[in-house]
C-alpha cells in the first residue's frame, strides 16, 4: 500500500503510491533555488501579462466578473467563519442564560 515505484529526471522525482483502488503520483524537486525560481517568474511575466490582456480583449466584463468571483471565494471561508463563531457565541450564551434563570 505504500510507495510502488520512483523514477527520476534531472532534479525532479516522480513517485507512484498505490492507496486501494487508486493511484497517486507525486512530482518532488529535490532541491530548491530561489535564484532560478525568479528568473523563471521573470521571464514567464510577459506572457502572463499578455494572457490577461488578451482575456481583457475578448470580454472584459466576464474577466471582470471572475476576478471579482476569485476574491470573494477567497475570503468567503473567513467571513463564514466569523458568522459561524458570532452564531456560536449567540446560543452558547442563550444557554448560559437559562441555566442561570433556572438555577437562581
Amino acid at each position: 500500500m505504500g510507495e510502488k515505484s520512483s523514477q527520476s529526471q534531472s532534479n525532479i522525482t516522480i513517485t507512484e503510491h498505490q492507496l486501494g483502488a487508486w493511484k497517486f503520483k507525486l512530482a518532488d524537486s529535490s532541491s530548491f533555488d530561489p535564484v532560478n525560481s525568479w528568473h523563471e517568474f521573470v521571464s514567464a511575466f510577459p506572457l502572463l501579462r499578455r494572457l490577461v490582456l488578451d482575456i481583457w480583449g475578448i470580454a472584459p466584463g466576464l474577466f471582470a466578473l471572475y476576478v471579482v468571483c476569485q476574491i470573494w471565494e477567497g475570503i468567503e471561508g473567513s467571513i463564514m467563519m466569523h458568522l459561524s463563531n458570532r452564531l456560536l457565541q449567540m446560543v452558547q450564551y442563550y444557554f448560559y442564560s437559562m441555566i442561570i434563570l433556572l438555577y437562581s
